[in-house]
């Protein structure tokens, strides 16, 4: 029987959610509830656009790992998306029912449910190799996935592109999420020396690149 990590959430929080927390504290939840509220009240009168309705996602994204009745708002919303964030629409769906194997009784279906949630992830990626984002869920699932998954390798490589990808298309992306997933990426370690200065570097000579709060819309 394996279970995924508890740190599962640590990494939606420190690098998807574009909180400059450095652990997952009830007062983050608070405010993300909170976040969530005020997007839902924008999104039914219809103020939110393309982005607002992503940061929405992401919102429900993450308070889905322990609210099943969020996790179900949060596939809903994405399937509602449609073709506006259709990678990333997709690869948060993917990662959705990762967490509903989390959720599974019983061991088998953890197995099944996650397996398929990974090959979902795979095609995303593969159909959109320099998404910074949607490569960065894959990633960051893996993670933390018991070893028997064997996708170790596959996060350093992941994570690899990514340091090359990130310097390139960062304008494309909201600024803190950037900043905190080159932040995630950095402390996994899993960076050869040479990336990992790089990616410093990099980090250090973008004033643009604040840890900000979550912001309504980016």
């Amino acid at each position: 029987m394996f279970c995924f990590h508890r740190k599962f959430s640590l990494i939606i929080l420190l690098a998807l959610l574009l909180v400059g927390h450095t652990r997952a504290e009830a007062s983050s939840v608070d405010s993300l509830r909170t976040v969530m509220t005020a997007l839902e009240t924008l999104h039914k009168t219809g103020k939110l656009d393309s982005n607002g309705k992503l940061n929405l996602g992401r919102v429900y994204f993450y308070l889905a790992v322990d609210d099943k009745e969020i996790l179900e708002k949060g596939e809903k919303h994405f399937k509602l998306m449609g073709n506006e964030r259709k990678a990333e629409s997709a690869a948060y769906l993917a990662a959705l029912e990762a967490i509903r194997a989390k959720n599974a009784l019983w061991p088998m279906d953890k197995w099944t449910i996650a397996n398929s949630a990974l090959a979902k992830m795979d095609q995303v990626v593969e159909a959109n190799p320099e998404n910074i984002e949607v490569r960065f869920i894959r990633a960051s699932t893996c993670y933390y996935l018991p070893f028997f998954f064997n996708r170790k390798d596959q996060v350093k490589s992941d994570f690899i592109l990514l340091a090359h990808l990130i310097p390139v298309g960062y304008t494309s992306y909201p600024s803190h999420l950037i900043r905190n997933i080159s932040s995630f990426i950095l402390k996994s370690n899993y960076l050869p020396e040479k990336n990992a200065v790089s990616l410093r570097q990099f980090l250090a000579g973008n004033s643009r690149l604040p840890l900000n709060k979550i912001s309504f819309q980016e």
